[in-house]
């Protein structure tokens, strides 16, 4: 049997991102770009289930999920150099193949 699959996702996403600039003396570093937030996307795909008895049947399965994006700017202003602002985007998206093994009662 073919099938086609789709609906909405939730995960947890946590993004850290640490900035160094190394020609300064001393080393300038930044940590405040991060986010820590529950996400709402959509997920679609398809697979097959084969039948080996009444009661058992092997199944395999690929989704992708799209969570969208998270974005994130903060100004850094190290001493004795320019100020600057970094600008920052993460596309959140997964590839998921499944293969599994059913009993059906």
């Amino acid at each position: 049997m073919l099938f086609a699959t789709g609906g909405v996702t939730l995960t947890h996403a946590r993004i850290v991102q640490k900035f160094t600039q190394t020609n300064l003396s001393p080393n300038y570093v930044s940590d405040g770009l991060s986010e820590d937030k529950m996400l709402v996307g959509w997920t679609a795909g398809g697979g097959v289930e084969y039948a080996l008895s009444k009661a058992w049947s092997l199944k395999g399965e690929y989704l992708y999920a799209h969570l969208g994006t998270v974005e994130r700017s903060a100004p850094g202003t190290p001493s004795n150099f320019a100020a600057f602002t970094t600008n920052n985007q993460a596309d959140l998206t997964s590839h998921i193949l499944r293969a599994g093994v059913a009993f059906h009662f």
